[in-house]
């Protein structure tokens, strides 16, 4: 990273992404077709870890939910994004981990807090644009153990000492050096050289993230998606705006259907939501599409929060339709859109372009 002005520019918060790809980049040859190689692999790392999660909560079930989650994700971004060792793309899949590893911990899970402290440590270093919200989902996780316990347990010990380890890096440069890095980020953001975009435009921005026609509607027709409409900041706000008020809808009526798995998701994404209004209008200078990229994993757990709690209020006000929303159903529909997602992305990946083919 380049932050701040030449010869005193700091970096983003710490190395774990250096880390994470060091042995297979070392291992594949220490080329630069072995750093893609090593970028892919921690990318299947953490679709791994989602799929686990995704399984500890709802079974087989889960595993097809989030495995279709992944397929989504993947075709908005593009191949070229989720193979690329760049720092705004590689914490992408680890954000996914954080909210589902969040929401789990909410599901009175606390051993979660392991993948949540791992996923959410990795973005916030990787990329600072994740710092205050993966930090403060990552609270929020320790706070709900903690206060739904009433005492320190096993969970929380070695989620401390883990915290401690995987965060040593960036404090020990700290204390060797005057400024240290963090400092530097600190005066930085603290007291940035230009006027942040403020509260009514970080809000546009947002809605402009949760564009389900512009966003997904697309990508029946290609990938890149996400990309194409992050490249657009000032475009519509009303598929925004609809998005937003199906999904307050769902959340008032999971809170009205008693369904705690449901309902606990939701409230992660209400907390995330609001943290995306606050990371956004902290933006100054140019708004990047890299800079909230990041957006659209949030957006797509909207969308599948919505469409759960939609199903089954369905099926309570209409019992006629539990012999046809049966859970054997939604989860062969699951399937088959992740694996035609899947078959559609392996046609198209022998024609992916490099950005910066010279370079590699």
């Amino acid at each position: 990273g380049r932050i701040g002005a030449l010869p005193d520019q700091g970096s983003h918060p710490g190395p774990l992404s250096f880390w994470a790809l060091a042995p297979i980049y070392q291992l594949a040859g220490g080329s630069a077709w072995a750093m893609e190689a090593a970028t892919v692999f921690v990318a299947l790392v953490w679709i791994g870890l989602a799929l686990w999660i995704g399984h500890r909560r709802l079974g087989r079930a889960g595993i097809t939910l989030v495995a279709t989650v992944i397929a989504v994700l993947i075709h908005g971004f593009g191949l070229s994004v989720l193979t690329q060792p760049w720092n705004p793309y590689m914490p992408l899949l680890a954000w996914l981990v954080v909210l589902l590893a969040t929401w789990s911990v909410l599901c009175d899970d606390d051993w979660m807090l392991l993948p949540l402290l791992a996923a959410a440590s990795f973005a916030a270093q990787t990329h600072i644009p994740y710092l205050l919200m993966a930090g403060a989902l990552g609270l929020l996780g320790a706070g709900w153990v903690l206060a739904r316990r009433r005492r320190i347990n096993k969970p929380l010990i070695w989620t401390f000492g883990a915290f401690v380890l995987l965060w040593l890096a960036p404090v020990t440069d700290q204390l060797r050096r005057e400024p240290g890095n963090l400092r530097r980020l600190i005066d930085h953001f603290g007291d940035p050289a230009e006027t942040p975009i403020g509260w009514r435009a970080g809000f546009r921005l947002m809605l402009r993230h949760l564009d389900l026609v512009g966003g997904y509607g697309r990508l029946l027709t290609g990938q890149e998606r996400f990309i194409q409409s992050g490249l657009d900041p000032d475009g519509r706000v009303w598929p925004g705006c609809l998005l937003l008020a199906l999904w307050l809808a769902a959340f008032m009526a999971a809170a009205r259907l008693g369904q705690t798995t449901l309902l606990r998701l939701h409230t992660v994404l209400a907390v995330t939501m609001v943290l995306t209004v606050v990371s956004m209008s902290r933006i100054f200078g140019v708004r990047w599409f890299y800079l909230t990229l990041w957006a659209w994993v949030t957006t797509t757990l909207i969308i599948v929060a919505t469409v759960w709690t939609f199903v089954v209020l369905a099926r309570r006000v209409r019992p006629g339709l539990t012999d046809t929303l049966t859970k054997d159903r939604l989860s062969w529909t699951l399937a088959s859109v992740a694996i035609l997602t899947t078959v559609s992305m392996v046609v198209v990946a022998p024609s992916t372009d490099h950005p910066e083919e010279y370079l590699g």
